[in-house]
């Protein structure tokens, strides 16, 4: 088995619908099945239809112009396309352009939670001969993330709560 490689979150609360995890050359991503099957619904029977054109700011930025609508056709919708709960391989380092190896994990669960998380990078672990693992922050566990995006909530509708919930969570 190789070296371990420790997979880190970005994210506040990285037990929600989904999140990447990264480590050296690598992306795992965590998706619970609603949010795959929401993805897949989407992407199948939302669409954007009208005359657009992309025009360039003048920061040098890029935005679509013109009159667009949203078409939603549910008839679309192909259930056979839903990838299944378990462990994917996206991408290897031989296969992309790149030197990272891309995973995606789909838990049969409406929600994601650490142990839940790590038991399912165990099994990535076994299926492709990996040893990733996830450097899960203290602050990223439940209370102290749901204060946190309390906080980053009030921050912008009323500083005094904000600084209320900074208190009870550097107290924790």
């Amino acid at each position: 088995m190789s070296e371990e490689v420790e997979l880190e979150s970005m994210a506040v609360v990285p037990f929600e619908s989904f999140s990447d995890w990264y480590g050296e050359d690598v992306v795992v991503t965590f998706e619970t099945i609603a949010h795959n099957l929401w993805n897949c619904w989407r992407s199948q029977c939302v669409s954007m239809v009208g005359d657009t054109e992309l025009v360039e700011t003048e920061d040098g930025m890029y935005r679509l112009e013109g009159d667009t609508e949203r078409e939603v056709d549910p008839g679309e919708f192909d259930g056979q396309k839903v990838a299944k709960p378990g462990v994917y391989r996206d991408k290897t380092r031989e296969e992309g352009e790149s030197d990272t190896e891309t995973y995606t994990i789909i838990v049969s669960r409406s929600f994601l939670t650490p142990e839940l998380c790590e038991n399912y990078i165990e099994k990535l672990n076994k299926k492709y001969d990996r040893n990733f693992s996830l450097k899960i922050k203290e602050e990223q566990r439940s209370p102290v993330a749901d204060l946190k995006r309390l906080k980053y909530r009030f921050e912008r509708e009323d500083k005094e709560i904000a600084d209320k919930l900074e208190d009870i969570i550097d107290n924790l």
